[in-house]
């Protein structure tokens, strides 16, 4: 034991840090106002106690774990917990963040001095002096990713005082090569992600049972490499298997609203930042895909139901407290509060898959309109398998007041001559047919015919 006075050996506070960081044992990730309270202490005991976490950086497995930590609270949205993150990452005198970029970062975090800063910050040369970049073009990659990192607070408000710092975040990173926005992306797919942790079983302490974060995951390690092209069309195979290792499938009608929030973020990062886009297609129509194919399944389970009860002529009564039930369905779900969690009603289950199967159908139509060079072809069995039942019903939805959600696929295939052959294959000939009754029948919308 040292004697009193002496300075603590900085191994066991780094894990007692990384252990604050661990996800709960649930696997969700620990938040709340008093976590963060005390995240903020932590922050100030690494920056002034462990000289930011260096004094722990060539430990086997602690060093990079605790970098992890602080790079991914670079991107809190509270603006000091950012800045104390970049102060203590100031500390490690990494090639990308030099003591000049460490206050540049700082005044990134704060929305006050944001937009200027992003103004003056260049990570790539101009044509004078003045506009030199502020990192080595070998350095940019790492510096860009923490510039993305720390704007992504910015990017969650849309109206308001703080939008035009969300127009200013989108213009600078638009100007980003795209294997430099992977925090961007993770971002959006990474409320799926499986949480990973590990036991840290170092000889000599006492760290039984207790668990750290992974310094890096399956999905982040995967954009990387999809990002850089090295992956090849394999990707398209290693991307389906992560998604279905992962049970994406399972969130759609469990209640949960991640389903529908990533296709509502995919499809917002598509209009924002469409060639950008282009590098992530594989993860993003891996998850569109799963999602689309479990929310069909949903809803034509739904449908078969209904159309039995029709064939047997329920009672009337019977089918008025079938609807009553499936209007009400704020009544039948079960833990409002959350003293009972994972029991949905089944008309509540159907209401959200069908939501979620009019996102992602509409996501597909504007991936296929915006980048129709793209190989579709491993996605297409699973695609078709779900939109052949709601093509079908394309004629009959053509007066509604918005198009029919499956004529944004077979739309935007018949549109574009390198995508067109994937409705002349098997199973695939009807949806041409139904398109054409859709867009003649005398009662379509304009909506539908536009």
């Amino acid at each position: 034991r040292p004697p009193p006075g002496s300075p603590r050996p900085p191994a066991p506070l780094a894990k007692l840090f990384l252990a604050f960081n661990a996800p709960k044992p649930d696997g969700n990730r620990r938040a709340g106002k008093a976590w963060r309270a005390g995240l903020r202490e932590w922050l100030k005991v690494i920056r002034d106690g462990l000289s930011g976490g260096k004094a722990v950086r060539a430990m086997t497995g602690t060093g990079d774990a605790v970098r992890v930590i602080l790079e991914r609270c670079v991107g809190a949205d509270e603006p000091d917990l950012a800045q104390l993150a970049v102060r203590c990452l100031g500390q490690w005198r990494l090639p990308h963040l030099t003591a000049d970029n460490a206050d540049r970062l700082a005044r990134v975090a704060d929305p006050n001095t944001m937009k200027d800063e992003l103004i003056s910050m260049r990570v790539e040369p101009g044509e004078t002096e003045e506009q030199r970049a502020c990192v080595e073009p070998e350095h940019r990659p790492a510096f860009a990713s923490l510039v993305v990192r720390c704007l992504l607070p910015r990017l969650k408000r849309r109206t308001g005082r703080f939008a035009p710092h969300r127009v200013a975040a989108l213009r600078w990173i638009g100007k980003l090569d795209p294997a430099e926005i992977v925090p961007l992306i993770h971002s959006v797919i990474s409320p799926m992600e499986p949480t990973a942790v590990r036991d840290v079983n170092d000889v000599g302490e006492d760290t039984h049972g207790m668990t750290v974060p992974n310094t890096n995951t399956p999905w982040l390690d995967a954009l990387v490499v999809t990002a850089s092209g090295a992956g090849g069309d394999a990707m398209a195979n290693a991307w389906l298997q992560l998604a279905k290792d992962a049970n994406v499938s399972s969130l759609v009608g469990s209640g949960s609203k991640v389903p529908s929030g990533f296709l509502r973020a995919a499809g917002d990062l598509l209009k924002v930042m469409a060639e950008h886009t282009k590098a992530y297609l594989h993860p993003l129509m891996s998850l569109t895909v799963e999602m689309l194919g479990a929310s069909s399944e949903i809803c034509e389970t739904a449908a078969r139901s209904r159309e039995a009860r029709r064939t047997d002529q329920i009672e009337p009564e019977a089918a008025d407290d079938a609807e009553d039930d499936d209007e009400n369905i704020e009544d039948d779900i079960e833990d409002v509060e959350g003293e009972a969690k994972g029991v949905i009603a089944p008309g509540q289950a159907h209401r959200d898959a069908r939501e979620v199967r009019v996102l992602a159908v509409r996501l597909l139509g504007a991936l296929f309109e915006r980048h129709p060079d793209f190989d579709y072809s491993p996605y297409w069995n699973g695609i078709l398998l779900a939109v052949r039942p709601m093509a079908e019903r394309m004629p009959a939805e053509s007066a509604a007041p918005t198009p029919p959600p499956a004529l944004a696929i077979v739309a935007a295939l018949a549109d574009d001559d390198a995508l067109a052959p994937l409705l002349e294959g098997p199973g695939a000939e009807s949806l041409l047919t139904q398109l054409w009754r859709a867009l003649g029948a005398p009662f379509a919308s304009p909506a539908t015919r536009a």
